[in-house]
């Protein structure tokens, strides 16, 4: 595959990119969504939307803010990304965009976040004692590469999705032969082998 050099790039980012890629700002490829109204106490377990915290736990909530594909970046200490495709609703200290769908896919945009979080965490967050995302150097400073071509972003959403899901296929089953071997463990070192073995 054919290589374009690219000068003055970030050190965190490939200095060359395959034929076709683009390397852009993050504030020229996203739409903001609104600043939520809502303090992660007014969310609660028995709502029917999700209520996205800064935190990884996923919340309900009875109020919906935004429908459709979205992406939610928790602003306040902690740099938990999600992706939701319906209504949902979110705390004022997550940060909601979603792509410029001319340009960029939404689950590409998500998982090019999630691949850079902990460099999202160490040199976007700033302030003293609990951290903030600091959301105007975070558009202007991080910059995302991707394909031009929106199949090949789509091809590889899809790709990582299928193996996300396999991952939680399997933590599944390794917490359900958990519960097992702790039934088990209870059983055998309180009352033993019985004659049946």
């Amino acid at each position: 595959m054919m290589k374009v050099k690219i000068t003055n790039v970030d050190k965190n980012q490939p200095q060359n990119l395959p034929e076709g890629w683009k390397r852009v700002r993050l504030g020229e490829v996203i739409r903001e969504n609104r600043k939520s109204p809502f303090k992660v106490e007014e969310a609660n377990n028995t709502g029917k939307y999700p209520f996205f915290t800064s935190g990884e736990n996923v919340l309900k909530s009875d109020t919906w803010l935004v429908d459709s594909e979205n992406i939610f970046i928790g602003d306040g200490g902690f740099s938990a990304i999600h992706f939701y495709s319906g209504k949902a609703s979110y705390s004022n200290h997550v940060f909601s965009i979603k792509a410029n769908s001319n340009v960029l896919t939404n689950k590409f945009l998500f998982y090019f976040l999630q691949k850079n979080k902990h460099r999202i965490l160490s040199n976007f967050f700033t302030g003293t004692g609990l951290k903030n995302l600091n959301k105007p150097m975070f558009k202007k400073e991080f910059f995302i590469i991707f394909p031009q071509n929106i199949k090949e972003q789509q091809k590889i959403a899809e790709i990582l999705e299928t193996v996300d899901n396999a991952i939680e296929k399997t933590d599944k089953i390794i917490k359900k032969y958990k519960r097992i071997k702790q039934g088990l463990m209870q059983d055998l070192l309180t009352k033993g082998i019985d004659e049946n073995g």
